[in-house]
This record gives C-alpha cells, structure tokens and sequence, in this order.
C-alpha cells in the first residue's frame, strides 16, 4: 500500500519549487535559480513517484538514475529528455567556480517546461 502522507508531502515540495521557477521568470530574478528549482521540483516529484510506486525513494539526486528506478512502473521514455536537460543543474548551478555557466533565459524557460511535464506526467500516472 502506498505512503499516501509521504507521497503528498513530497509531491506538494516538487509543486512548490515549480512555483519559485515561475516566481524566478516573472522576476527576472538570477535564471540559474529557476533551473536549480525546475531540478528540485523534478527530483522531489520523482522520489515522491517512487514512495508510492515502491514505497521508499533513494537518496540520490541523479534525476535520470531515479526515474529508472521506476521502469517497470511508469513509460519512464515519455519523460527521459526532460530528466536528462534538468540533471546537471543539480551541481552546476549550486556552487561558484565548477563549471562556468552562463544560464539565460532560454534555458530556465527550458528548463520549467521540462519540470511542468515531469510533474503533470508523474500526477498523472497516480490517478
């Protein structure tokens, strides 16, 4: 039986960094902020998608290693790109000095499309 609390907690994170990468755009705020976001919102929905499908998630924050996790679960081909653009973010736009990066804005408005579909696609294979 799935962790119904656990799943919701983790799912409503994911939804809430989607909102701070539409926060980001209307703001103009530092785009690479939006693309650190859109890589939370699609791990975060990705660990929720495993506690409910596999009752626990790891503790990983490769997005292309947890999605096929759920292989056997979900069509984890219908979102493989979008985890793919959205994984480097995790460590490039976290820390100065390891890769230099100049993100635009192009990429975040990328990059929160890619988040929105994981997000709606994990939503929907929970109905």
């Amino acid at each position: 039986m799935p962790k119904t609390k656990e799943f919701t907690d983790w799912f409503k994170k994911a939804q809430d960094d989607l909102k701070i990468v539409q926060i980001v755009l209307k703001e103009k705020a530092p785009y690479w902020v939006a693309c650190f976001h859109a890589q939370q919102a699609v791990e975060k929905s990705l660990k929720a998608a495993q506690i409910y499908f596999l009752n626990d998630f790891q503790k990983e924050h490769d997005l292309v290693l947890l999605l096929s996790s759920l292989k056997e679960k979900i069509k984890i081909e219908s979102i493989y790109s979008e985890c793919l653009k959205l994984s480097g973010f995790y460590v490039t736009t976290r820390y100065p000095g390891i890769k230099e990066l100049e993100i635009t804005l192009k990429d975040a408005v990328v990059a929160e499309k890619a988040a929105e579909k994981v997000i709606n696609f994990i939503k929907n294979q929970i109905k």
